[in-house]
This record gives structure tokens, C-alpha cells and sequence, in this order.
């Protein structure tokens, strides 16, 4: 396994995510954890273990077309402040990492650096974003799914 200490932070980790997802062609599947109920939003999932905890985990997968997968994982919590009524009233501290497995099985483990936000609404705003982005790939790789599939293969 490679470690590697990257001179990012974890907004630049999110940037990076929104890359990946940007070309469906790429993927073959994504997946996310932690996996909403039906009828729920993933983003809705978040913002309620937040408001709920002051705090969420939530991962992203994506595989690749040529074997390689990434694992996104992400921690936001609340920094108390007793002068706050609530969590959205704090500000909120993000770690993250990425975990890349190379079809060969080679492991590299990217560790980002700290990021600050001064309030939830910049949070809530990545999520919605994230959440657009995700929503847009996994619609397009269906599709693709559903177009490669070849009903009359016996022909």
C-alpha cells in the first residue's frame, strides 16, 4: 500500500470527485454509503445526521470501465460552540481521504488536509452539488447499461 499526503484540501478532494463523475463513459457502476431509504434523498440522509449529530460519513465508490476504483470517503462535524442554539450554528470541519485499487490490486491511500467551513450553508451547498453530479452519472450509466444489453444475443 502507497501513502500519500496530498498538499490539498478537502474541497479539493470534492472538485476531484465531481471530475470523475463528470464522464459517465468512464464508469461502469457507483454506489454510495450511507445508502438512503426509498423515497429519500442521499443529500436529505446527510442533512439530517448532521442536524441530528452534528456530524455524518458519508462515502462515495465509483468503478472505472478499465478495473481501477476509487473509494471516497468524507467526515463533516460540527465544532461546538456554546454561544450556538443548534449545529447550523457552528462551524463545520471536513476530513477526507481517497482509496484507489488498481485492477492489479495495488492500493494508494490519498489523506487530505483539514478543511474549515464557516457555516452548514457552504456544506449543504457541496452536497446539493455532489448529489446533481451523481444523480447525472448514474442516470447516464444506466442508460448505457441498458444500451449495451443485447436482447436477441442469440442471434
Amino acid at each position: 500500500m502507497k501513502i500519500v499526503k496530498e498538499e490539498k484540501n478537502v474541497l479539493n478532494m470534492v472538485e476531484m470527485l465531481m471530475e470523475d463523475l463528470s464522464d459517465p463513459a468512464s464508469l461502469r457502476a457507483i454506489s454510495r454509503v450511507p445508502e438512503p431509504k426509498g423515497g429519500m434523498r442521499y443529500r436529505e440522509v446527510l442533512q439530517r445526521l448532521y442536524l441530528s449529530l452534528g456530524i455524518f460519513h458519508a462515502s462515495v465508490v465509483i468503478e472505472f470501465r478499465d478495473g481501477k476504483r476509487k473509494y471516497y470517503t468524507f467526515l463533516a462535524r460540527a465544532i461546538p460552540d456554546e454561544a450556538a442554539k443548534d449545529f447550523t450554528e457552528c462551524e463545520v470541519e471536513a476530513i477526507g481521504y481517497i482509496v484507489e485499487r488498481e485492477k492489479d490490486g495495488d492500493i494508494v491511500y490519498r489523506i487530505f488536509e483539514k478543511s474549515k467551513l464557516n457555516n452548514v450553508k457552504k456544506l449543504y451547498s457541496l452536497i446539493s452539488k455532489v448529489g446533481d453530479k451523481y444523480r447525472w452519472s448514474d442516470i447516464e450509466i444506466y442508460l448505457k447499461k441498458i444500451m449495451e444489453y443485447d436482447t436477441y444475443f442469440w442471434l
